[in-house]
């Protein structure tokens, strides 16, 4: 797989030299750098990604965010992110300013990590099947319903010991001395909580994105015990996404 450019949103020489990789590899005419709204690259860039699984799709669009925040290295004030940041709310129904988001009182008020996996999965084409929300709980317990309920939504939740963290989907744990746990996560309370978007595993150890890690979007790695299992009792469930 090639190289992921950092998104910046200018069409640069890098953006270009990319256009014209893939036009050369999928078109038999000489490339021309552009992507025309209605022309062929874009029809054959919806074709090729509608063609993706989901899982791949939503690893796609967190590794995207992890180069766009420079992993980390933006910070959540930064002007730089404010759109996103209102992007990221807008995934859960919030009609937040660029000026809120570069207010630091208000992301004291407002943490953003379930924004952003909501962002991230319906950027990824979900579509209705995540219960898109500003706290991770409610996905969660949606996911839990959706595994108890063995219906044909893909988004499942289990315990820690009955599934290994799998890409694509997410890892959630407790956090600020919560007592949630996977038995009473859709009980109603108000649940302190923390989910990543799984990326990868090797055996050994999950690599996850989160948002509003560091007031920013990092990436991490997560240790996992001899079952391949998640090791930190701090996770209480793994959503996975169910494909045929």
């Amino acid at each position: 797989m090639e190289d992921m450019l950092v998104p910046d949103a200018v069409v640069g020489p890098k953006t270009i030299a990319a256009i014209d990789r893939f036009q050369s590899k999928q078109f038999d005419n000489k490339p021309d750098g552009r992507i025309d709204p209605n022309g062929a690259t874009l029809a054959r860039l919806n074709e090729l990604v509608a063609a993706q699984s989901l899982n791949a799709r939503i690893v796609q669009v967190a590794r995207g965010e992890e180069l766009f925040w420079q992993n980390g290295q933006r910070n959540e004030t930064d002007a730089a992110v404010s759109l996103r940041l209102v992007d990221y709310w807008a995934a859960v129904g919030q009609d937040f300013s660029e000026a809120q988001m570069q207010d630091e009182e208000f992301h004291a008020k407002w943490p953003w990590s379930a924004a952003f996996v909501s962002w991230v999965m319906q950027r990824a084409g979900a579509g209705e099947h995540f219960k898109y929300s500003a706290a991770h709980r409610v996905y969660t317990s949606a996911a839990k319903h959706n595994r108890q309920e063995n219906n044909d939504n893909p988004f499942k939740a289990f315990r820690v010991a009955e599934k290994k963290p799998q890409v694509g989907g997410v890892i959630v744990n407790y956090r600020s001395g919560s007592l949630v746990s996977y038995d009473n996560v859709d009980n109603g309370d108000s649940h302190k909580t923390h989910g990543d978007i799984v990326i990868a595993t090797n055996g050994k150890e999950a690599i996850v994105i989160g948002g509003n890690v560091g007031n920013s979007v990092r990436k991490r790695t997560v240790a996992l015990n001899d079952q391949g299992h998640l090791e930190s009792e701090a996770y209480f469930a793994v959503v996975i996404v169910e494909e045929d």
